[in-house]
Parts: structure tokens; sequence; C-alpha cells
């Protein structure tokens, strides 16, 4: 004979043992939460559903564990326990405040110290830091958050800029572009100079990325070149890094061809290069290149291309005598005619 047992649901029931907890910062509490074993239970803080993590967790009883407290752990905690018959909450709320320095764990004397262990101690990375001084065992001190969490003190580190940039060859009319990244603790703070000048403001002609880049917009000949320096500061030192602005003219023979490539070239070229066929004279002029491969040539004031290792005298003469044999073998010609009257042959001056 079949027999069926009947098993009744209660309505939930929740409740937590002490209403109030009152613990100092990095103490261990834990809450628990007496209810049916019919119930789910699930935690609230404040009215609104808890995260667990960094320390607190709901064990498979329902109580709720926080392992070391931080002054954020303060609220009203609600347990909730819930199944189909309904809902039923309790709360407890919860006080943390800081850690008296003179209680020590059990075992552990407390000192006594001549002179107090934070006295003119300050946190030279982080200033926001609170140092705390401890007499357990020994005279010390430790660093404390806004939060009341127990840190450490980053070490200061002198500026340092990485992958410094050189030079900048950009054509003109274009922007220029500068990097300038640093390292160091603090943050340094960066400033930018053309030519050892005033710092510069990041208005209008240039602007300030927030990874310090500068930028120089639409470069003109003769007004934005020269040498940008970089200088990165913090309170444990300085760093600084030129970079030299170079613009190609407007005439700089590019790319003929679609399938040349442009070049990104990082050395000024023409700072060294030099004319020996024209030294001296300020008839030609260095220009750098940037089609396929990064060199440099030489051009005269009208763009024409100039060879350096020719000597001008020496082209010069050898255009002169070109230039006769042509009116040479024109006048051979007009004398070997035979012309039946008398004329006059006027000879262009040589």
């Amino acid at each position: 004979m079949a027999t069926a047992t009947l098993k009744m649901t209660q309505m939930p029931t929740a409740n937590i043992p002490s209403n109030h907890i009152s613990c100092e910062h990095g103490d261990q509490v834990m809450i628990p939460c007496e209810h049916n074993e019919d119930s789910q239970v699930s935690w609230m803080k404040n009215g609104f559903e808890l995260d667990e993590g960094d320390g607190m967790y709901v064990d498979d009883t329902g109580m709720l564990v926080m392992q070391q407290t931080e002054r954020g752990a303060s609220g009203t905690y609600q347990c909730v326990a819930s199944n189909f018959c309904g809902v039923s909450e309790a709360e407890c709320s919860v006080n943390v405040t800081a850690r008296d320095p003179n209680r020590c764990d059990e075992g552990v004397e407390l000192v006594e110290c001549l002179l107090d262990p934070c006295q003119d101690n300050v946190c030279e990375g982080r200033p926001e830091l609170v140092c705390k001084p401890t007499r357990c065992g020994e005279c010390g001190n430790y660093w404390e958050d806004e939060e009341m969490r127990k840190v450490t003190c980053p070490q200061i580190e002198a500026p340092e800029i990485i992958n410094a940039q050189m030079v900048s060859l950009t054509p003109e009319g274009e922007d220029a572009v500068l990097s300038c990244e640093t390292t160091g603790f603090p943050t340094p703070n960066i400033t930018w100079t053309l030519n050892g000048g005033t710092p510069i403001d990041g208005l209008k002609k240039h602007s300030l990325r927030g990874d310090n880049t500068l930028v120089i917009r639409q470069l003109v000949m003769g007004l934005d070149n020269g040498r940008y320096t970089c200088t990165a500061e913090n309170s444990a030192g300085t760093a600084e890094s030129t970079v030299v602005v170079a613009i190609l003219p407007r005439m700089t023979p590019m790319c003929p061809q679609t399938s040349d490539k442009i070049m990104k070239c990082e050395n000024d070229f023409c700072a060294t290069a030099k004319c020996p066929a024209y030294e001296g004279t300020n008839n030609v002029t260095c220009v750098n290149t940037v089609c396929n491969v990064c060199t440099y040539i030489f051009v005269d004031r009208s763009m024409n291309y100039v060879d350096c290792y020719s000597d001008p005298a020496v082209l010069k003469k050898m255009q002169q005598m070109s230039k006769m044999n042509m009116m040479g073998n024109m006048l051979d010609g007009l004398l070997e005619v035979p012309w039946a009257v008398d004329m006059e042959v006027w000879v262009p001056c040589l």
C-alpha cells in the first residue's frame, strides 16, 4: 500500500542576535542570520544588494563574514530570508572606528617610545596618507589612506624621459607632433619651451595633449623651426629632452610616382651636409628628402638640382665652349652658301 508524506512549509523568519556591532578598523566581523531551513538567505547593505568580494562573503549557513573591516564597511546590513510563502528581514548596524594603536595582539607587549614614531613624517609620494604610530612589541609606524586601510608609502622616483625624439622633419604647412614620454613618481609636471625661451602655453598655434605630446599646427618656415625642449619635474628632480624641428620646404622633391613611399625620417641630414663645389656661397640650399629613402640634396635658388662635386668654374667654361661651338657651326654654314651679292654677317658677341 502506497503512502505519502505531507511536508508543511512555514512563513520564513529572519533574526540577527545583535542589532548593533562596534569594531575597529581591521577587525574580523561575523554577523549570523537565524532563519528557517526551507528559506534562502541573501544580504543587503543600506537597502541595496550586497556585493561580495574583497574579504566579504556569505558562508553556507547564511552568516555574513567580513575578514578585515574597512572604514567603508560602516552601515546597516539586512538579512533577507525568503521562500514561496513570503519574505522576512532582520537588520544590524555596523560602526567601524579607527584602530587603537595601543591595542596589541595577545602575547605582545606595549612598549614606551622616547620619540613620536610619526614626528615630522610625511609621505612625499602620497601626501594624503596619514602616519599612524604603533608601540606593540617595538616603536614603529604605518600608513593609512582615507579609508583607514593600511597601505605602503610609495618611494619617490626622479623623472626620466624615455624614447626621446631627437629630430622632427615635417613639410611646411603640416602639423608637427612632438612626444615626451616620461616616468617618475610623483607624476612629473611637463612644460615645453622653444629655443630656451618662455614656456609654450598651448594656445592657438600649439596644443598640448593629455599624454604630454606637443602639436605645432601648420608649420611656417622661419617661424616654427627651432629647438623644442620638454622638461619633466617632480619633487625628486628634473629631466630634459630637446627635439629639433626641421621644416621641409614646400618645393621639397617628394615622391613623383604614386607607387613611391614617403618615408618618416628622424634625422636632419642637412644639419651636417656640405656642398664642396659651392662652399662659402649662398647660392645653394640643402633640402631633406623623404621619397623612398631618407637623404638630402642641394638646390639652387630656382630649386634646380645642384651637383656639389663639380667645379662651378669648369662647368661655366664648358658652357661657354659649347656656346662658341654652336655659333661657329652656324657661321661655317653661312659662308658655304654661294651668295650672289655682298652681305654682312653679324655674329653675336661671345
